[in-house]
């Protein structure tokens, strides 16, 4: 080709990547477009794209005497046509993407009896897709609501069939917020809340989207109607969910008397991730129904619905020991650790302990007057300078609002603060109890030295300015007396205490939500904390106050082989999961 040949073919290319400018502006804003402007823009850009896109190939090809003297220069035609090869494959991508996204809400729309579902840009979005423990925020693809089991099992196979990872979602108190997950699809079981009580059998059928004040006062009111002081196991906090309590284990204001709610759970009804019903007892499936009651949430399928057992209680006193400052709270704790656990059954109770001092939280089934016998003959701790003591009778549902308050609140028992409303919602109830909490378990089999003590008491009194609570649960009771290999929850004999103890970022925020700064005083105060705990601890965890910042075998301990079994036979493909979650057995197990 000769000079002017060549001259002529550089302004062809010119005027070409001129229009491939063009077409590139206009494929941007396609991309960036609605689904229905990029419909438009297929239909009306494509042919002339193509055309141009074809020239450019075309006059691509150089003669041989311009390659053997620019063969390494870059050639801004080819750099065009790769753009709009790019551009053309982004859009269809994204094309893609929101025809899956519609795909997948209707989907959940379609479900038999059109179940409430919320979807990303809708209003008060973030409220719904998040729980009440919001150490970070979330954007999950959908949040639905089922009424019932098929919708449940619906909402599976829509996950599945769209590779949408499933979280089921009870009570919403995770401290690692795993009740929730971006891009997942939360099933939140809220509108799941009915309780029916049987008292002849002594049973109760609860649905898993109830939260435990719910479930306190449907079998007391039910108790009551035959003249029945009744109740089941549970936690200490109303809004509490039944499910994840039991996920978790489930301690309690009964515990040292009858163990922790798993113990107590007779059956249950799983949804597996095929979208089936599976019956889990002592008799069918064996196996999951070992894992659900004290195996971790969210893990081997969506359990839906179980049978709980209901007991009947005499007379509960609920008491308080306050302490003002922290002067003799080294010797309080270490006579709390040494008597407590050795401490008749009937007796539970809690010790405090903050920077404005330390209270103990007694739970009593029996009478006042043999609760303060026994607290000033016995356990040594009425002894101390400035010792408060307070207890009241109450029947138990009275005693269940009681603990939720204050142990500094006027001592009274309450009912009217047990039932709680069972959905979170923009502006109600629950949603002032919404908190970027940060929490770690501790397990002790034998007491806190004295200079372990004295550096918990340090942590308190340095002087950075962040919410801090160290608690510690007696043991012993009914813990010595059932095998840590009953269900999933193997903190047992041996066991003398075990401590939740944490921080908060605030109420209404993630812990993202602050500066820098801000949170660096927070997360330092955790981990110096953290360390301290872990010089006079076992190393082993109890699953109700995850983090992060724990192996999950430490939840487990003996058990932890059989649950990864059990996950491999009932979810091998890892369908439900979460960051810390039991993951299927490799290898052979040997579960039949």
């Amino acid at each position: 080709m000769g000079k002017k040949g060549r001259r002529l073919l550089s302004a062809i290319r010119l005027q070409v990547a001129l229009q491939v400018q063009q077409e590139l502006a206009v494929t941007s804003k396609a991309v960036s477009s609605s689904h229905s402007s990029m419909q438009l823009w297929l239909g009306c850009r494509t042919f002339p794209v193509l055309l141009l896109l074809a020239a450019m190939l075309l006059l691509q090809v150089p003669d041989v005497s311009a390659s053997l003297t620019a063969t390494t220069a870059p050639d801004p035609a080819r750099s065009a046509s790769q753009k709009i090869q790019e551009a053309i494959q982004g859009q269809r991508e994204a094309e893609d993407a929101a025809n899956r996204a519609a795909s997948f809400a209707a989907c959940l729309r379609n479900i038999k009896g059109f179940p409430e579902v919320r979807l990303p840009g809708t209003p008060s979005y973030r409220d719904y897709a998040n729980g009440l423990r919001i150490i970070r925020w979330h954007s999950p693809a959908a949040v639905v609501y089922p009424k019932s089991v098929r919708q449940v099992q619906a909402a599976v196979l829509c996950a599945v069939k769209f590779k949408v990872q499933p979280i089921p979602r009870c009570g919403g108190n995770s401290f690692e917020s795993l009740s929730s997950g971006d891009g997942a699809l939360v099933i939140d079981l809220s509108e799941m809340g009915a309780v029916a009580v049987d008292v002849p059998a002594m049973t109760a059928t609860v649905q898993f989207g109830a939260r435990m004040g719910n479930v306190y006062s449907a079998i007391h009111t039910a108790g009551v109607a035959a003249g029945k002081n009744l109740t089941s196991l549970g936690g200490v906090w109303p809004q509490v969910g039944i499910g994840g309590l039991t996920a978790a284990g489930g301690y309690g204001s009964l515990s040292r008397k009858y163990g922790v709610l798993a113990d107590h759970i007779l059956s249950a009804r799983v949804v597996d991730a095929k979208g089936r019903v599976l019956l889990a007892s002592p008799q069918s499936n064996p196996d999951l129904f070992f894992s659900i009651r004290g195996g971790g949430g969210g893990t081997y399928g969506i359990v839906v619905e179980a049978v709980v057992k209901v007991i009947e209680v005499p007379v509960v006193t609920v008491a308080h020991i306050g302490y003002r400052g922290l002067d003799h709270a080294v010797e309080l704790m270490d006579r709390f650790q040494r008597w407590a656990p050795s401490a008749p059954a009937e007796l539970t109770f809690t010790y405090n302990l903050v920077r404005a001092g330390s209270d103990i939280k007694l739970y009593y089934l029996g009478r006042a007057a043999a609760l303060q016998q026994l607290m000033q003959q016995h356990s040594g701790l009425l002894a101390y300078p400035g010792a408060v003591y307070r207890a009241v009778e109450c029947d138990v549902l009275g005693s269940r609002g009681w603990l939720a308050g204050s142990g500094w609140a006027p001592l009274a028992c309450r009912s009217d603060n047990v039932e709680v409303p069972q959905r979170v919602t923009p502006g109600g109830v629950l949603m002032k109890d919404r908190e970027a909490s940060k929490y770690r378990s501790a397990i002790f089999t034998k007491p806190i030295p004295h200079e372990g003590l004295q550096e918990i008491i340090g942590l308190l009194r340095s002087p950075e300015k962040v919410w801090k609570l160290f608690q510690w649960k007696a043991y012993g009771g009914a813990f010595d007396s059932v095998p840590s290999n009953f269900n999933a929850f193997p903190h047992r004999k041996g066991v003398i205490m075990h401590s939740e103890f944490g921080t908060s970022f605030g109420y209404q925020r993630a812990a993202s939500d602050l500066s820098a700064s801000q949170a660096n005083v927070v997360w330092d105060y955790f981990a110096r904390a953290a360390a301290v705990m872990d010089k006079y601890a076992t190393g082993a965890r109890y699953n109700g106050y995850v983090c992060l910042c724990d192996d999950v075998a430490q939840y487990f301990g003996p058990n932890y082989a059989r649950l990864r079994a059990a996950k491999k036979k009932y979810d091998p493909g890892n369908v439900f999961r979460n960051a810390l979650s039991v993951a299927p057995a490799t290898g052979d197990t040997n579960l039949e």
